[in-house]
């Protein structure tokens, strides 16, 4: 009976199992949370360190287009290289249409301009068609200085490469180049245009980019890559104060490009 006694106030094994397996479940609960919280918080660092990354690369983007455009400013032009390595000076406004906005109005317009074009009248003296060519001539001065900068005049690089037949090969070797600068875009916008245009998707041929590929006696002709999504001029856009004389570029055929010599 005294044993009795004693087992009823001690922990029968049972008794101590259960209390044992309690502490061993609150242990459980309390390192599950604290991995939950070590989780949590990881997730937290790495989550602001994305962000903390993503806020410098912008400000670093944002400095270089500063850094460019104060360049292009020092330099009184923008631009435009044919090769692989390099990349269109861009400079932006923070007012008015965005690009997007003033690329949908120019293929807008130069739709127009098309149709109308087809219809055979005459582009020069007909009202409808200067009023329609005058409205594309204004979106794409607009589109000239979103895309490409304010500062002209515009330019165009060229880099040529020549074949080993070339007389003066051993001479001056296979690499040249070509500094075209365009018209006002007051006086050709249009014109212009196409042509920055041209050089922007140089890059994008597959079988060919262009090349010189016909001599005939005054004029020497470019052709331009399959690939190239720039379409020919919507109409014949000219200015007396820059006529074709030697020395300058100008669209080839009827209608013009974009094929150019």
């Amino acid at each position: 009976g005294h044993l009795n006694k004693i087992n009823n106030r001690c922990l029968t094994p049972k008794r101590l199992l259960g209390v044992t397996g309690k502490m061993e479940k609150e242990q459980k609960i309390r390192r599950d949370s604290m991995i939950r919280q070590r989780v949590i918080g990881i997730a937290i660092i790495f989550l602001l360190c994305c962000i903390g990354g993503t806020l410098i690369a912008k400000e670093e983007k944002k400095k270089k287009q500063r850094e460019h455009i104060k360049q292009a400013g020092n330099n009184n032009s923008n631009n435009v290289r044919l090769n692989s390595d390099s990349a269109v000076l861009m400079q932006t406004s923070s007012t008015g249409p965005t690009e997007e906005e003033l690329q949908a109005t120019v293929d807008k317009l130069d739709a127009e301009v098309r149709k109308i074009k087809e219809t055979g009248v005459i582009m020069e003296s007909n009202r409808e068609s200067l009023i329609t060519t005058a409205k594309l001539q204004d979106a794409t001065r607009k589109l000239l200085v979103k895309r490409y900068g304010s500062v002209e005049p515009y330019r165009v690089r060229i880099d040529l490469e020549f074949q080993p037949s070339i007389p003066d090969y051993e001479e001056n070797g296979s690499k040249g180049s070509i500094l075209i600068e365009m018209a006002p875009s007051s006086l050709v916008p249009h014109s212009v245009y196409n042509f920055m245009e041209e050089a922007k998707n140089w890059m994008m041929g597959i079988w060919m980019m262009g090349a010189f590929h016909r001599v005939a006696g005054h004029v020497l002709q470019v052709t331009v890559g399959f690939s190239n999504p720039v379409k020919h001029l919507a109409f014949q856009e000219y200015s007396e104060k820059y006529p074709h004389k030697k020395g300058t570029v100008g669209y080839c055929g009827r209608p013009s490009g974009p094929c150019w010599y």
